[in-house]
Formats: C-alpha cells, structure tokens, sequence
C-alpha cells in the first residue's frame, strides 16, 4: 500500500511538473472614440423667377429692409404698404403658408435702374441662409427709386439669415 501510495504521489508530482500554466498574450482594447456625424452639405438652390410675386420701384417701404413672413395676417399688411402708390391696389395673392412663407427684400433709396432680387436659398455653414443680389447700374440716372422683392419660397421654420452681395450690372 505504501508502494501504491508512492507512485500514487511520484504520478501526481511529475504531472504538476510537466503541467504549465498557459501564456497571456497581452492583447490592446481599442475603445471605439465617438465621432460625429458631418454637418449636412451645403445645399444652395436659385430662385427662380417664377416664385416673385410682386416687384416694384415705388413701393411703400423707403427703407432698406429684410422680413420673413409667416403668416396671411402680416402679408395682408405687407402688401397693403407695398401697393399703397399703385392707382389701383392688385389683388392679394394666394399664398399656402402652410407649406411656403414669403421673403420680403427692400433695397431703400437707390438709384433708378437699381436693382434687388432673392439669389438664392438654402443651407450654408450649417445655417438657413437667403442670398440677396443687389445689381448697381453703372450709369447712373438722376432720378431716385425705392426697389422691393416679395419671393415665394419653401416653408422653413428655422432661422433664417440674409446675406448681402452687392454687384454692377454687366454693361460696365
């Protein structure tokens, strides 16, 4: 019994011998970082002039101005200065402010051949922006005008910022 327990013990010894511990491989955890999503392209689409609903060089408004209207309450107001040195007031155009609202430009006091017009609209810098071209004739007339713009565009309910580009007419 004694044998038995010896070899019992030698079996047990030389197979703790021959036993090894398995290798830790250190392997490195890369945390994934967060990045953000890019900023949505800058989308910048001509207006067209189909969606001018009114334009004047003798309006009511005499000073420069830049409004966004929202509603039919305001452009009834609105349209009422702009025409108010028409002999005979247009009618009041139908405008679905549901799914447009209307950008109202006013260059103020310029001179007569002057012009002003919506360029553009869309997203730049990751901001709403409404690009207006204000045209300088080259020769200029003696006499005063007051040009206004009222454009139809796609309802936005974001800000809205109005950039300015000022440009000669093309027979300088």
């Amino acid at each position: 019994m004694r044998l038995l327990l010896g070899i019992l013990a030698c079996g047990l010894l030389l197979s703790a011998c021959h036993h090894r511990k398995p290798t830790v491989v250190a392997t490195p955890v890369t945390v994934p970082t967060y990045t953000p999503p890019p900023p949505p392209a800058d989308s910048m689409e001509a207006v067209d002039t189909s969606a001018q609903v009114y334009y004047d060089d003798e309006t009511g408004f005499t000073d420069s101005l830049r409004m966004i209207i929202r509603d039919e309450e305001t452009f009834r107001g609105v349209w009422a200065q702009a025409t108010q040195r028409q002999a005979t007031s247009p009618a009041l155009p139908e405008i679905n402010f549901q799914n447009q609202m209307l950008l109202l430009v006013a260059a103020g006091r310029m001179r007569a051949g002057d012009q002003i017009h919506v360029d553009s609209i869309g997203r730049r810098n990751q901001r709403m922006v409404a690009v207006v071209r204000t045209t300088v004739e080259c020769q200029q007339f003696p006499s005063f005008v007051h040009p206004m713009e009222i454009v139809k565009v796609k309802r936005i309910d974001s800000p809205l910022i109005f950039e300015e580009r000022r440009t000669k007419s093309g027979d300088c």
